[in-house]
């Protein structure tokens, strides 16, 4: 036989009796009910963070460093190689010929100039997915 227990809902004042079978039902319930609603906002944030709306990376990083390569081709399309220090890993971007290059900061100059910067610094902006350069600053050019 079951036995009949005494459970305490809705208020102080009310008092139902349930037996032991009928409450463990309940409680499978909300167990069921409370791991349902977890898995789903499980999802939801692995979605929310999925989507990017929690990416902390930026999508375009400008950083200064040493040339240590530029190979454009007749088409200006190639890959300029650097280094930000001495120790760094060696950083390498596309070019193409929608990248930007300027002369001492501020003077437009033409894409096929950029192979002169070999061995010295300068500022390159590239997108952080695709790896394109899009603006090349020199500030040290003859």
């Amino acid at each position: 036989m079951h036995q009949r227990l005494l459970c305490r809902v809705l208020s102080d004042r009310e008092w139902l009796w349930i037996n032991g079978r009928d409450l463990m039902m309940v409680m499978n319930l909300f167990v069921k009910l409370t791991r349902n609603t977890l898995v789903a906002l499980s999802i939801a944030f692995g979605l929310f963070i999925n989507n990017g709306i929690a990416n902390d990376e930026p999508d375009e990083v400008g950083y200064e460093m040493t040339v240590i390569s530029v190979l454009i081709g007749g088409d200006l399309n190639g890959t300029l190689t650097g280094k930000r220090c001495e120790d760094c890993e060696l950083i390498q971007v596309k070019v193409t010929s929608n990248t930007q290059f300027f002369i001492n900061g501020d003077t437009p100059a033409d894409l096929k100039n950029a192979r002169s910067l070999t061995g010295k610094p300068a500022l390159v902006a590239f997108n952080t997915a695709t790896r394109v350069a899009t603006v090349i600053t020199s500030f040290d050019f003859d």
